[in-house]
């Protein structure tokens, strides 16, 4: 399953440049995040081992997806001086809290609640942040001159 999952990723890392000049950095790092949310969401309603090693090929989209868009964003976003910081501190992030910290505490919590249920609260946060998100950028585009939801 990691295997096929990683080679899921393989199509983003030929088209992800393409997607995201078309439809911009912010809509594809939401998109992924509605992968990824549909993806835990699926995860919880599925038992069957072919269709949850199936649904990981979102994983691909998702993963990569979300990566390459905050390392474009950060690259686009962040001044040149301080370029190295900001992927410094987006990979400690990354690593540190999303595998580390969070990934002990949910398996302590996949251990107390079940895993099935842990998967429908994964799947339930990452879509409410997604629309959080939106929301938030939404606002920004209308106070600020940047795009980016908006062609």
């Amino acid at each position: 399953m990691m295997f096929l999952g990683a080679m899921a990723e393989v199509p983003f890392l030929i088209l992800g440049n393409k997607m995201v000049k078309r439809f911009g950095v912010a809509k594809v790092m939401m998109a992924a995040g509605t992968v990824t949310g549909i993806r835990w969401l699926l995860l919880y309603l599925i038992s069957n081992p072919i269709l949850a090693i199936a649904v990981n090929l979102l994983n691909g989209f998702s993963f990569m997806g979300f990566h390459y868009s905050m390392t474009m964003f950060l690259d686009t976003n962040v001044p040149k001086d301080l370029k190295s910081t900001g992927h410094s501190v987006n990979s400690f992030i990354t690593t540190f809290f999303s595998r580390i910290v969070f990934g002990y505490i949910g398996g302590l919590a996949s251990d107390a609640f079940g895993t099935d249920n842990m998967m429908l609260v994964s799947g339930i946060v990452t879509l409410t942040g997604v629309i959080a998100f939106t929301i938030w950028l939404s606002r920004i585009e209308r106070v600020t001159d940047k795009k980016y939801l908006t062609a």
